[in-house]
């Protein structure tokens, strides 16, 4: 299924079985050309596109370290839970007073 956006001035199609999604994807992207262009004066438009892919690739890298971080301390937290449980489990087991 073909969807035809426009990024930056620039009509696009592409294929693809969620347009929507592909929508979404092109309306992220032209903000961040019109963002970047804001910023800087008289230059062309491949590079406000590349500028605005680096701000992306930023975005990205970001992302992906603060996940690789968050899954190092998830699996950090299980490694001790599972420490604990094992070491529950091999405690000797209390008596209350009654069970005699």
């Amino acid at each position: 299924m073909s969807t035809q956006v426009e990024i930056f001035g620039a009509k696009y199609t592409f294929d693809g079985d969620d347009p929507e999604h592909i929508r979404q994807l092109a309306e992220y992207v032209n903000a961040k050309m019109h963002e970047t262009a804001q910023h800087i004066k008289n230059v062309t438009t491949s590079k406000v596109a590349v500028l605005a892919a680096m701000n992306l690739a930023e975005e990205l890298f970001t992302l992906r370290t603060a996940l690789d971080r968050s899954s190092q301390q998830a699996a950090d937290r299980l490694d001790q839970l599972l420490a604990l449980t094992r070491s529950l489990g091999s405690a000797a087991p209390v008596q209350n007073p009654g069970d005699e």
